[in-house]
């Protein structure tokens, strides 16, 4: 986990705050070729988008932006991730 210093963006929505926190995930085990997956949160509204950076091997970096509802359960966040991560 980290801080990062300037502004998390996505189409249609910035952050204010001028640095925004990162949690980072290293796989233990292969993992489709994934090295790193990164996740952010950016409030917007009365929802929250969750900013998912995918690092892969051979393919680079590859960003989705998932919107969770205040009553998103920890199981469909967990189900949203997996279809991002395929």
């Amino acid at each position: 986990m980290d801080v990062e210093k300037g502004y998390l963006q996505v189409p249609g929505k910035r952050s204010t705050v001028g640095c925004y926190q990162e949690f980072e995930f290293r796989p233990r085990q292969w993992l489709s070729g994934i090295k790193e997956v990164e996740l952010s949160f950016l409030p917007d509204g009365a929802s929250m988008l969750l900013v998912v950076e995918v690092d892969r091997s051979f393919r680079g970096d590859s960003y989705r932006t998932l919107r969770l509802s205040p009553q998103s359960s920890s199981a469909e966040v967990q189900q949203a991730l997996r279809a991002v991560l395929g």
